[in-house]
């Protein structure tokens, strides 16, 4: 077996297959560009960096593949891609009815067919390079997707609430702040499909919170 590249291109691509949910499955892949970078996207180093999505109709199914690990091809620099496991329902709110739909995998509410998946997901919290560290600092719980079936596997999902840059000798945070579209329309039905997540300013300071913009 190997893969095609659509359209060509002069890269390298290994898969790697274990055992899990009872089948095989693929759990890791590697890029090899033609310069000799390598990209290492899924399991690295123990941790499964995998989004796993279940809807009422499907099993557990993976959805993507996360960057864990870049190399340069001499091995002395890398850049390392840390996660948070965050679980949520995710649900899609289709045109009003009349009545309720019969399909037992479909939910009702509010005149309304509501859809949902339930998604083991990641939240990225780290970059990590030979100079440079940049992390993603997790803000408040999010009220805007509901709670999942993974609920006991993974962290509830938050928002991000900050960026910190450090070099060593510089640190910069850029401070994130937000609120929510909320639907005012005659199918609000009170949950969390009312609402959408807005940014609605950005302030730069130094991580000793001075000098803001």
């Amino acid at each position: 077996k190997h893969v095609e590249v659509i359209p060509k291109q002069d890269i390298k691509i290994d898969y790697f297959l274990g055992e899990g949910f009872g089948a095989s499955r693929l759990y890791k892949f590697k890029i090899t560009t033609n310069e000799g970078n390598i990209y290492e996207f899924g399991d690295v180093d123990g941790f499964e960096a995998i989004e796993y999505v279940q809807t009422p109709e499907t099993f557990i199914n993976a959805n993507g593949w996360y960057l864990r690990k870049i190399t340069s091809p001499d091995g002395k620099h890398n850049i390392t891609f840390s996660y948070e496991k965050e679980a949520f329902r995710q649900r899609s709110r289709s045109t009003p009815i009349d009545s309720p739909d019969p399909s037992a995998t479909i939910e009702n509410q509010g005149g309304y067919s509501l859809s949902y998946s339930d998604i083991q997901s990641l939240r990225l919290s780290q970059i990590k390079t030979t100079i440079e560290t940049v992390t993603f600092e997790a803000g408040n719980e999010r009220n805007d997707i509901g709670y999942s079936l993974y609920k006991d596997m993974a962290k509830v999902a938050k928002t991000l609430n900050a960026i910190r840059i450090d070099n060593g000798t510089h640190c910069k945070r850029f401070r994130l702040f937000q609120s929510y579209f909320e639907d005012n329309t005659t199918y609000k039905s009170g949950g969390v499909g009312d609402f959408r997540l807005r940014l609605d300013s950005i302030q730069e300071t130094s991580c000793t919170d001075t000098n803001i913009n």
